[in-house]
């Protein structure tokens, strides 16, 4: 966001009143982009018995909440 800043605002020069590296700041956004895109792909590569145990766990969650809410309903008539 700084790089982003200092272009927009069109600030070219350091804190000691060096010019700022874009060159290399966007080299490292552009590195990080990559690392970033590796990890959440590596995070999307589970297995099918994962995803299916993690929807039976949202499902039983969800049924459990209708099931307490049905409980206070009958208990509040």
């Amino acid at each position: 966001m700084e790089v982003v800043r200092r272009l927009r605002e069109g600030e070219m020069h350091g804190t000691n009143k060096d010019k700022y590296d874009f060159a290399n700041a966007i080299r490292l956004l552009t590195v990080h982009r990559e690392n970033a895109a590796r990890a959440q792909a590596e995070q999307r590569n589970v297995d099918a018995a994962a995803v299916r145990a993690s929807i039976d766990r949202k499902i039983e969650d969800i049924r459990q909440q209708v099931q307490i809410e049905k409980a206070r309903e009958s208990n509040g008539r």
